[in-house]
């Protein structure tokens, strides 16, 4: 299989973050249009969920980043990016199709930037937010957050709760997005802290009973203000309920 070395990312600027053993991060520049090879990359399902996008940057940058995802899966399953068929759950966490790769795979996107993660052994999720003024946030935290978080928030300065509040949404989606279940389950009852300290989470809810490790990432200098993060399932207590694959794209 083609060593992971290979992939630089194209047309792109890639930052290889780092990351903990066995979990690979990279930060991509969405800000180029996309170029023709990465848009015929794209399967037409991909394009007709680029298309419900309203502004044309948004839609370029779905684009982009799907396409950038294509070409490093592409290089560990030592095929055309073109070529990568994917499979979802019934919670909708996909998979490549097929016995080209096992691994696990995570993207996220904000603004011109995308992370991605990758790992041959284990589960994970990342999710990546630019700092922006957050006109809502207290009654979106108050939706989202625990009760020791909200009081977290609460504690901080009024100019540090907006970044805090993004560092701690970003550690919930890498966790739901790192065990399969989306956005369905309550997130006032995952805690995962607004500190950027690396926490063990664990959940016993009725999927079943996981372990993650959550970590915030720090991004290299100069870049614009954001907030990131990794979860992945750790091994050892875990009997998660993992549904079927119901579709493929």
């Amino acid at each position: 299989m083609r060593s992971t070395a290979h992939w630089t990312g194209g047309v792109r600027r890639v930052i290889q973050l780092h990351g903990p053993q066995n979990v690979e991060l990279y930060l991509v520049d969405l800000g180029p249009a996309p170029s023709n090879e990465e848009t015929m990359s794209l399967l037409p399902e991909e394009h007709r969920r680029a298309e419900r996008f309203a502004f044309a940057a948004d839609r370029e940058r779905f684009v982009a980043a799907r396409a950038t995802l294509r070409a490093c899966l592409a290089a560990r399953c030592d095929c055309a990016p073109a070529a990568l068929r994917f499979a979802r759950s019934a919670w909708g966490k996909p998979r490549v199709e097929g016995p080209r790769w096992s691994g696990h795979f995570s993207l996220s996107h904000s603004g011109d930037w995308a992370l991605i993660g990758c790992s041959e052994v284990v589960e994970l999720g990342v999710d990546l937010e630019l700092h922006r003024d957050l006109d809502d946030a207290a009654s979106v935290a108050r939706s989202v957050c625990s009760t020791a978080e909200w009081a977290e928030l609460a504690a901080l300065p009024a100019a540090r709760r907006g970044s805090a509040f993004l560092d701690c949404w970003t550690r919930k989606e890498a966790s739901v997005k790192a065990i399969g279940c989306g956005l369905s389950m309550d997130l006032t009852g995952l805690h995962v802290g607004t500190l950027r300290e690396p926490g063990l989470v664990e959940l016993r809810r009725e999927f079943g009973h996981v372990r993650l490790m959550v970590t915030s990432l720090t991004m290299p200098m100069p870049m614009p203000a954001m907030s990131a993060a990794l979860a992945s399932v750790l091994p050892g207590v875990q009997d998660l309920v993992v549904p079927p694959v119901l579709s493929s794209l």
